[in-house]
C-alpha cells in the first residue's frame, strides 16, 4: 500500500492548522514545536488522508504552483469545503456542472494552494 500526503509550507503553522482543521475537521498531531509555536504538524483528515504543515523557517517559499484535487461523494460536503477554503482566498472557478458529469470548481486558498474539486453526479 502507498499513501500520498500533501506537504504544505506556511509562515504560521498554528494559524494554518487551525484553518484547515476548521475546513476538513480531523485530528491534529504536533510533530515539532519551539517556544509554544508549532513548526510542523499533521492533520489526520481520515485514515488515508494526512495533511502536513511545516513552517518555512525563515526561508523564501511559494505555494503558487501547488494544486490538489479533492473528490467528494456528497455535494453538500463539496459546497461546504469550497466555501470554507474561499475565506480569505480566491474562488476563481465556481462550482458548476461539467461535460464530464461532475460538479467542478477551483479555489486558491489564503495559503496559495489551488484546490480543484469534483463531485461526480449519479
Amino acid at each position: 500500500m502507498i499513501q500520498l500526503s500533501p506537504y504544505i509550507t506556511v509562515e504560521n503553522v498554528d494559524e494554518a492548522i487551525a484553518f484547515y482543521q476548521q475546513v476538513f475537521d480531523g485530528k491534529v498531531k504536533i510533530l515539532n514545536q519551539n517556544k509554544n509555536r508549532i513548526l510542523h504538524a499533521e492533520l489526520h483528515i481520515s485514515d488515508m488522508i494526512v495533511l502536513h504543515l511545516s513552517n518555512n523557517y525563515g526561508k523564501a517559499f511559494s505555494n503558487e504552483n501547488t494544486a490538489l484535487i479533492l473528490t467528494f461523494d456528497s455535494l453538500t460536503e463539496q459546497e461546504n469545503v469550497y466555501k470554507s477554503l474561499s475565506e480569505g482566498g480566491n474562488p476563481h472557478m465556481p462550482l458548476e456542472k461539467t461535460f464530464f458529469n461532475a460538479m467542478h470548481g477551483q479555489v486558491i486558498d489564503k495559503y496559495g494552494i489551488n484546490w480543484l474539486m469534483n463531485c461526480f453526479l449519479k
